[in-house]
């Protein structure tokens, strides 16, 4: 009964937030974020998800980051499970997070760790034994950081679908792009730089020249513009 989980969910998150109880209120936005997997909310699920996953590294609960990883490798896979990317950049989250489990010898429950077995083998099916065990290894070598802030990047499509897909009419460089649609989806600048891997200072200057070109003074001008503007460029 998703519905009614994810009333619980939400009345256990109030309850948490009322408390400043950080690591709870990060621990039951995963569990909303399962339940909005369930549901087929994916966009509602990854935001759960990466919201949480940021407040428990800042919490440095390692075991808690490895569970974000997880389920934003899932995630990834589920919205974008025709790119061959898609399941690389997996493959290597699932490893970085495995190695914080061992590391920390925190387990995965049971059901968790079924759902993974069964992502890795599809995994191994599509890439190729050789293909994955190469991600595999790349996913052990980055220290945690740099692990989390490639699972939050976003999963770029091949260069033949970007072109094609690009508004012609926008006068914003492909990066400028990310950073405005991830502004236009609510996110601090904080949380922008994180979700790209780059420095905060970097975001403040690509939302100023955004602003600039668009002739916005506001983030929600931003967001209005994009929507005015790519709602065009699909129909078209």
């Amino acid at each position: 009964n998703l519905r009614a989980a994810w009333k619980l969910g939400e009345g256990a998150l109030q309850e948490f937030i009322r408390q400043q109880d950080a690591r709870n209120v990060a621990l039951t936005r995963y569990v909303l974020a399962d339940i909005a997997l369930g549901s087929g909310e994916l966009d509602d699920a990854e935001q759960l998800c990466r919201r949480a996953v940021l407040l428990l590294d800042d919490l440095g609960d390692l075991p808690s980051v490895a569970i974000g990883i997880e389920s934003l490798s899932v995630l990834m896979t589920a919205r974008h499970g025709k790119m061959t990317e898609s399941w690389n950049r997996a493959v290597r989250g699932l490893a970085a997070a495995d190695a914080i489990r061992i590391r920390t010898g925190c387990q995965a429950p049971v059901p968790v760790r079924l759902v993974l077995d069964g992502l890795i083998e599809e995994a191994k099916a599509r890439l190729g034994a050789t293909a994955f065990e190469e991600a595999w290894t790349q996913g052990l070598v980055p220290p945690v950081k740099v692990a989390l802030a490639q699972a939050l990047a976003p999963v770029s499509p091949p260069q033949h679908e970007r072109m094609s897909g690009r508004n012609a009419d926008s006068p914003l460089t492909p990066r400028e792009q990310e950073v405005a649609e991830l502004v236009a989806a609510g996110l601090t600048n904080r949380e922008v730089a994180r979700r790209l891997g780059i420095a905060e200072w970097t975001v403040v200057n690509h939302l100023r020249k955004i602003m600039r070109k668009l002739e916005c003074s506001s983030r929600v001008q931003v967001a209005s513009w994009l929507t005015k503007h790519q709602g065009g460029a699909e129909s078209r």
